[in-house]
C-alpha cells in the first residue's frame, strides 16, 4: 500500500525494470495500491467473505452528492462556484477522516467554513444512506470494526507513509490484533529501486515559461547522454501550469509532436495521466453533446465544427462555417443557428449538407423527456452515432484508448442512476462532462 496511485506506477515500472534488467521475459506482477483504492478492494473483499458492510459509494457517485451539498450551500452566493465548494468539502472531510476529527467538533466549531463542511458531510451522508452506501470518509471506522479474517493471508507492507495518519494507525493496530499482518518499509526497501547520492544544482529563471524551457533542457540533455534514461520533474502548481509545460516539452523534447495536439507525445508524459476531457475525441464528444442539448458558446461551437473526427465533411468547409460563426456572432448559440451557419458559409457544399443533415438527425432522436443516468448514456450513445463519432478518432492505439475510455465513463455515468434520478438533456451532459474532467485518463505507451 502506498499514499497515492503515482507511486503505485513508479513501483510497478520499476519493478519491471529489475526484472528486465535480470533477463526475464515473465513475472509475477506485484500487488501495489493507493491508500484509497486498497481501502476499496479489501472492502469488497471483506462484503464479498460475507462481511456485513455497505457498498461503497463511486468516485463520480460521491462527486455528484458533494455537488448537490455544494449547490444547496451557495444558493444564495452568486460569487461562488458549487464545482469548486463540493472539491474542497470533499477533500476536507477525507481529511477530517483521516486525523479522526469527529463530526461534533466540527459541527460545535463557530467558523463558517467548519458549519459548512458539518452541513456536508450531512447531506452526503444522508444521501448515502438512503442509496445503501458508504461515503469513503466513513470507510476507515468501518473498516477498522470489521473481522479481517478474510484477507489475513495476504500480508500488507506499507511503503513510503512516513508517520501513519491516526485513522490508519487505528486500522493498523485494530487489524493486528485480529491476525492481519503489516510491515512498513521505505520505497527504496522495495525490489528495483535504489537510492544514489546526486549533486544539488540551483539556477534562477528569469520568468516563469523561462523555468519551464530550463527544465525542458536539462532533460534534453540528459536524455542526449543516455536515451535510456528515465527523469521526473517535479513541478509546482502543474495544474495551472500543465499547458505551458507540455508545450515546452513538446517543442523542446518532440518538436514533430507540436503540429497537432491531438497526438499524444512518446517522449514525456504526465504522471497520473490527464483528465479524460482533455483527449480529442473524449472532447469532441462532449461538445457535441453540450451543442445539442444547450447553447454554447461561439469558441464552443466552433471547436465542435473543427474537430477532427467527422467522417463525410470536409475540414475546408467546417473551418469556413467556423470562421463565418466567430464574425458574426457574439453570443451563444444553439443547433440551429450552427446549421444556418453551415448553409450561408458553404453554399452548395455537400459536406456541409452532410454535417448539417447528422446534426438535424442527432438532435431529432434526442429525447425531449426526463430519463434516468441510464437512459442517457443510452441517448447519448445513440446521438454520437448518428453524427458518425468517433470516425476517424480512432486511427491509431492513442485514439482507440481514449474511446474504450469514453465507453468505461459512459457506463460509470449510467450507473449513477440511483444518485441523478430523472434529469434534463442538459443536466446530464453536464454532469457527464464534470466526469470526463475527473477520470485520470494516459494512454498505454512504451512502459
Amino acid at each position: 500500500m502506498v499514499p497515492s496511485r503515482q507511486r503505485a506506477v513508479a513501483i510497478r515500472l520499476s519493478h519491471a525494470t529489475a526484472q528486465l534488467a535480470r533477463g526475464r521475459t515473465a513475472w509475477a506482477t506485484p500487488s501495489v495500491a493507493a491508500t484509497g483504492a486498497w481501502l476499496q478492494e479489501a472492502s469488497a473483499r471483506l462484503r464479498g467473505a460475507g462481511i456485513d458492510l455497505p457498498r461503497t459509494l463511486g468516485v463520480h457517485e460521491e462527486w455528484l452528492l458533494w455537488g448537490e451539498a455544494a449547490a444547496e450551500l451557495t444558493a444564495g452566493a452568486a460569487l461562488l462556484l458549487p464545482e469548486s465548494i463540493a472539491d474542497g468539502l470533499a477533500r476536507a472531510a477525507q481529511l477530517a477522516a483521516d486525523y479522526r476529527i469527529p463530526a461534533a467538533a466540527i459541527a460545535a466549531d463557530p467558523g463558517n467554513e467548519a458549519r459548512w463542511l458539518a452541513r456536508g458531510i450531512e447531506h452526503v451522508e444522508r444521501r448515502a444512506a438512503a442509496l445503501g452506501a458508504l461515503p469513503r470518509h466513513r470507510l476507515w471506522s468501518a473498516l477498522a470494526a470489521a473481522d479481517p479474517a478474510a484477507l489475513a493471508s495476504r500480508p500488507v507492507r506499507l511503503v513510503g507513509h512516513g508517520s501513519l495518519t491516526p485513522a490508519l494507525r487505528l486500522l493498523v493496530e485494530s487489524w493486528q490484533g485480529r491476525g492481519m499482518t503489516f510491515a512498513s518499509a521505505p520505497v527504496a526497501a522495495v525490489e528495483g529501486t535504489t537510492e544514489r547520492p546526486g549533486v544539488l544544482r540551483v539556477e534562477q529563471a528569469s520568468d516563469p515559461l523561462a523555468d519551464l524551457r530550463c527544465a525542458a533542457e536539462w532533460c534534453l540533455a540528459r536524455l542526449r547522454a543516455d536515451p535510456t534514461a528515465r527523469l521526473f520533474l517535479v513541478v509546482p502548481e502543474l495544474a495551472r501550469r500543465r499547458i505551458h509545460l507540455d508545450r515546452v516539452l513538446r517543442e523542446t523534447l518532440e518538436p514533430a509532436a507540436c503540429f497537432d495536439r491531438a497526438v499524444a507525445p512518446q517522449a514525456f508524459g504526465f504522471e497520473g495521466g490527464a483528465p479524460l476531457a482533455d483527449y480529442a475525441l473524449p472532447a469532441a464528444a462532449l461538445g457535441l453533446l453540450a451543442m445539442l442539448t444547450r447553447p454554447v458558446t461561439v469558441r464552443a461551437a466552433g471547436a465542435v465544427l473543427e474537430a477532427r473526427f467527422w467522417p463525410d465533411a470536409s475540414l475546408a468547409g467546417r473551418a469556413r462555417a467556423a470562421r463565418w460563426l466567430r464574425a458574426r456572432q457574439a453570443g451563444d448559440l444553439d443547433v440551429a443557428e450552427v446549421l444556418r451557419s453551415l448553409a450561408a458559409a458553404c453554399p452548395g457544399d455537400r459536406h456541409c449538407e452532410a454535417l448539417a443533415t447528422r446534426l438535424r438527425e442527432a438532435q431529432r432522436r434526442l429525447p425531449a423527456s426526463r430519463l434516468d443516468a441510464a437512459g442517457w448514456a443510452e441517448a447519448f450513445a445513440v446521438a454520437l452515432e448518428t453524427l458518425g463519432w468517433p470516425g476517424s478518432g480512432t486511427a491509431d492505439t492513442a485514439g482507440q484508448q481514449a474511446l474504450d475510455g469514453w465507453q468505461s465513463l459512459l457506463q460509470q455515468f449510467a450507473d449513477l442512476a440511483g444518485a441523478l434520478g430523472a434529469c434534463t438533456a442538459a443536466r446530464a451532459a453536464d454532469v457527464l462532462a464534470g466526469m470526463a474532467r475527473r477520470e485520470p485518463f494516459a494512454p498505454l505507451g512504451a512502459d
